[in-house]
């Protein structure tokens, strides 16, 4: 309701909303392999079904700057990499590329609170129930809009993050 409400203020408004954003600072990458590089055993909520669509930062900044200069604004738009993942690959991913092996603990949805009750009493907790609430639905761009940013329509080939995150995540390495 809020982008409409923007739009309806301002029509030449463009709103982009991204997907999961990764780089060298990203606070999803990093904090996954964070926790699998101390923890032998990993939960994956929602059974790991979760799906993603990440966009690499530098992508989503040069989309960004193409539009400032664009005087045929679009309204909303979606935008996301080429890939999609399930929440499972890619935590296999980020184990692959920190070189760990991991018992993945598949939990459904159902008990997933009841699971990371505990650890919202400590002073930096590894999931919120905020981020569970996000979890259960997918990240990706919803088909039907016809809106969708894609980035290939704007010259800029996806960023792929099998170029990129193994970069930041070798401080995980052994």
């Amino acid at each position: 309701m809020g982008e409409y409400e923007v739009l309806s203020e301002n029509p030449n408004s463009t709103i982009i909303k991204p997907s999961l954003i990764f780089g060298f600072d990203d606070n999803f990458f990093n904090q996954f392999a964070s926790i699998l590089n101390k923890f032998p055993a990993f939960p994956l909520f929602g059974n790991g079904k979760t799906k993603f669509q990440p966009v690499y930062v530098q992508d989503l900044v040069d989309l960004i700057a193409l539009h400032l200069h664009d005087n045929d604004k679009k309204n909303i738009y979606e935008v996301g990499g080429k890939e999609i993942f399930t929440f499972k690959e890619i935590i296999q991913f980020i184990l692959k590329v920190i070189n760990r092996r991991r018992i993945l603990l598949p939990i459904p949805f159902s008990v997933s609170k009841i699971f990371i009750a505990p650890m919202q009493i400590l002073p930096k907790k590894p999931i919120t129930f905020d981020q569970l609430e996000s979890l259960r639905s997918d990240n990706i761009l919803s088909k039907n809009n016809a809106e969708i940013g894609r980035l290939e329509d704007y010259g800029i080939v996806p960023t792929s993050i099998q170029n990129i995150v193994p970069l930041y995540l070798k401080r995980f390495t052994n």
